[in-house]
């Protein structure tokens, strides 16, 4: 991403402390393939002849980063984004927040009249909103009228973030032991049937050996009653 590589770039000018002249080296050097010839095609056209001037340098960086697509639109599109941003669900509220004031630093590169950072102010609103369920409960508090900074507001949020985290798990404890209690009682009835086919099965294998018994009994009798009347 362009506007992230400017970022980065930026970081990298304000910890070396580079001059213009370093600037335009640094850039050749850091930037590569279709990248480069952007640049290169940016710096050909910028004005002010060959010579590294400062002026020439943010020419030459603007018309870069417009060939890469970080347009006056997507000025626009962004200030839209971070004005009206919810925070997703899977997504804690601290990263969340750290990702908005990341993409509004985003917001200094792109070209005007719509490169301004969101105020402070601004953020903040963005933040509260951010979780309608969580904005409610801060409406309907007395937190409105403690909280005015993003940083107090990041750790109200944070504390309700932290109880439904905690709410959650204690549904998924009794969700787990009700699932549990009905495996459980699946079994005992398995086991019960089981258990009942068992004894079934058992009797009716000894009735069929006791009726067996009886016809061989009855057969034995006459037999040795016909053995008597034959003496």
């Amino acid at each position: 991403m362009a506007l992230h590589w400017r970022k980065q770039f930026q970081d990298l000018i304000e910890l070396k402390q580079l001059n213009v002249q370093a600037k335009f080296n640094n850039a050749r050097i850091l930037l590569t393939g279709a990248a480069r010839k952007k640049w290169q095609q940016a710096q050909d056209n910028a004005v002010g002849g060959n010579n590294p001037t400062e002026a020439r340098f943010n020419c030459t960086m603007t018309s870069f980063l417009q060939k890469c697509g970080a347009t006056t639109e997507t000025a626009e599109d962004l200030r839209d984004f971070l004005m009206n941003a919810k925070k997703p669900p899977n997504m804690d509220f601290e990263d969340f927040k750290q990702r908005l004031e990341e993409l509004n630093d985003y917001l200094l590169y792109l070209p005007a009249p719509l490169n301004e950072r969101l105020s402070n102010d601004q953020l903040f609103v963005t933040l509260k909103k951010s979780v309608p369920a969580w904005q409610k409960k801060y409406v309907d508090s007395n937190a409105r009228r403690n909280i005015d900074n993003i940083s107090d507001l990041a750790d109200y949020y944070a504390n309700l973030e932290t109880q439904e985290k905690k709410e959650q798990r204690n549904r998924d404890g009794r969700d787990k032991q009700h699932r549990s209690g009905q495996c459980q009682g699946r079994d005992n009835r398995h086991r019960r049937q089981n258990e009942s086919h068992y004894i079934d099965q058992n009797q009716g294998n000894s009735d069929r050996r006791s009726g067996g018994n009886d016809r061989r009994d009855s057969r034995g009798n006459n037999y040795q009653r016909q053995n008597n009347n034959q003496n």
